[in-house]
C-alpha cells in the first residue's frame, strides 16, 4: 500500500501538464526517454504501482470500490454523499448495459437517450446542467457536483427506465427512447412532489468546486427550460 507521502508525491508529479496529457493521449511510453532522471524514475515507479494495483483490484474487485471511496473523502465529500455516489455507478451501469443489450452502440445515441431522460426529469440536458452548475471544464463531471438528493432522483430515474425496457421488452432507439422520457417524466413527477413539501427546488445551482465561477449567459441553443422549471432556475 503506498504511504502517505508517497501518495502525496505521485499527485505532485501527476498534475505536471505534461505528464497528465501523455497519459490521456496514451503517448507516456514515448515522453519517457525525453524525461530528466527524476521524472523519469517517478513515472517508473507510478506505472509499477498502478500495475501492482489492477493487479490486487482484479483479485479482489472490492478495493476498486475502496479505493473509490477514498479518492472522494480526499476531495472532501462526506460518506453520505459517497454512498450514494457508489450507488449511482451501479444504476448507471445497469442502464447502459441494457441499452447496449438492445441494440445501441454509437456514442451518440447514449448521449441522446440520456439527454432526453435529463430533460424529463430535470428540465436540462447534461451539458446545459452543467453550465447551470458552473462546470465548464471537460474534467468537471456533472453527478460529481450533484447533491444527494438530485444523485438520488437520478439513480431512480435509471433504474425505472432500465425496469420499463424489461418490462416492455422493448429494442431499437425509438423504443428506448420511449422509456427514458417516460422514465424522466416519472422523476419529474416525484422531483415536484418532493419540492413541495420542502418548499424549495431539488435543482442546485451548487457544486463541490473550491471556487465557483460567474456562470456566462446562457446561449438559446444551450437547452430550453421547461416551464414549471423556471423556479429552480430562481433559487
Amino acid at each position: 500500500m503506498l504511504t502517505k507521502n508517497r501518495t502525496a508525491a505521485f499527485k505532485e508529479f501527476l498534475s505536471d501538464p505534461q505528464i497528465r496529457e501523455a497519459i490521456e493521449s496514451g503517448t507516456i511510453f514515448e515522453l519517457l526517454p525525453t524525461l530528466n532522471e527524476y521524472k523519469a524514475q517517478e513515472l517508473r515507479a507510478w506505472l509499477n504501482e498502478s500495475a501492482k494495483q489492477l493487479l490486487r483490484e482484479q483479485d479482489n474487485p472490492e478495493l476498486a470500490i475502496v479505493r473509490t471511496r477514498e479518492a472522494y473523502a480526499r476531495a472532501g465529500y462526506d460518506r453520505q454523499w459517497i454512498d450514494q455516489r457508489i450507488r449511482s455507478v451501479s444504476a448507471r451501469h445497469e442502464l447502459t448495459s441494457e441499452w447496449f443489450r438492445r441494440g445501441i452502440r454509437e456514442g451518440e445515441q447514449f448521449r441522446a437517450l440520456t439527454n432526453e431522460m435529463m430533460r424529463a426529469a430535470f428540465g436540462f440536458d447534461v451539458e446545459t446542467y452543467r453550465r447551470y452548475k458552473g462546470l465548464f471544464r471537460s474534467g468537471h463531471h456533472l453527478r460529481d457536483h450533484m447533491t444527494d438528493l438530485e444523485l438520488s432522483l437520478l439513480s431512480l430515474g435509471e433504474t425505472t427506465a432500465a425496469e420499463l425496457h424489461r418490462t416492455r421488452r422493448s429494442n431499437g432507439f425509438d423504443a428506448l427512447l420511449s422509456d427514458a422520457k417516460d422514465a424522466g417524466r416519472v422523476i419529474k413527477s416525484a422531483r415536484h412532489e418532493i419540492e413541495g413539501q420542502l418548499g424549495r427546488p431539488v435543482v442546485s445551482a451548487s457544486n463541490h468546486l473550491r471556487s465557483i465561477p460567474t456562470p456566462p449567459p446562457r446561449p438559446a441553443s444551450a437547452g430550453r427550460i421547461d416551464r414549471d422549471h423556471l423556479t429552480d432556475l430562481a433559487a
